[in-house]
This record gives C-alpha cells, sequence and structure tokens, in this order.
C-alpha cells in the first residue's frame, strides 16, 4: 500500500511539473491568440490545447509515467486524445461557465477569461491525471503486479 501511495506522489508530482509547462505554453497560446490577433476565446481555447497537448503526450509518455510502448504507440495516442478530447470538453464548459459568471457578476475582473480558464485548467488536470493513468499509460501492467514496484529504486 505503500509502494501505491509512494508512485501516486511521484508521479502526481511529475505529472504536476509537466502540466506547468502545459499551462504555460497553452496560456502563451490561448492569450496571443485571444487578446493580440482577436481570435474568439473558444477558438482559442482549442487551439491551445492542441499545441499543449502535443507537448503532454511527448512528456507523459516519457518521464511522468515512463510507458511509451513502441509497439502500441498508436494505441496509446489514440487514448491519450481521447482522454484528452474529453478533458477538453470539460474544461471548455468550465470556460464557458466561469467566464460568463465574471463578466455578469463581477465585471471590475480585468481578464474574465483567463479566470475562467484558471478554474478549467484545475478540473481538466484532475480528469487528465486519472485518464492518462487508468487508461493509457496503465496498460500491460502483470495481474498483481504492486504499483510501486518499477519505481523502487528511484528515490
Amino acid at each position: 500500500m505503500l509502494n501505491i501511495i509512494k508512485s501516486h506522489y511521484k508521479r502526481f508530482s511529475r505529472f504536476t511539473l509537466v502540466g506547468i509547462l502545459n499551462t504555460a505554453i497553452d496560456f502563451t497560446v490561448f492569450s496571443i491568440l485571444l487578446y493580440w490577433l482577436g481570435v474568439y476565446y473558444l477558438i482559442a481555447h482549442f487551439l491551445a490545447f492542441l499545441v499543449a497537448n502535443a507537448n503532454s503526450f511527448i512528456f507523459n509518455a516519457l518521464w511522468t509515467f515512463k510507458n511509451l510502448k513502441k509497439d502500441q504507440l498508436a494505441r496509446q495516442i489514440v487514448r491519450f486524445f481521447t482522454i484528452s478530447l474529453m478533458g477538453l470538453a470539460l474544461s471548455t464548459i468550465v470556460l464557458k461557465i466561469t467566464s460568463d459568471w465574471f463578466i455578469t457578476n463581477l465585471p471590475q475582473v480585468t481578464y474574465p477569461y483567463i479566470c475562467g480558464k484558471v478554474i478549467a485548467t484545475v478540473v481538466s488536470m484532475i480528469w487528465n491525471y486519472c485518464g492518462s493513468w487508468l487508461f493509457v499509460f496503465n496498460e500491460g501492467k502483470e495481474e498483481g503486479e504492486e504499483e510501486g514496484r518499477e519505481e523502487g529504486g528511484d528515490s
């Protein structure tokens, strides 16, 4: 049980670091598209997602979960992007609801779309971690194999 907790702590810490990089990419692309180029905020959100998500797959496969399988690469990519697209749908709904709320209830907020995006990012981060761990990079474990064993010497 302790190995499982230790394994998730390490993985979630790595996932968070990758997430910080992805969030920086996502917010940068989103802000450039929205504020400099005048792209509608939901379209900017989608395009920024695509750029950050490609980065996310590479870093999570190679570093966070250490489970990039060359013989199953297409399957992992499809699963990753399926989970990510569900996260995108979830975060888009949260972005729309929270941005509208900030505009309506707190008109003094200078950047309501950024505030909404922060909340949407937290929600999608939790979704994406669970989905990546359960459905994308956790395949092929032997029956009864302890969750933390592959990282036991990585202290």
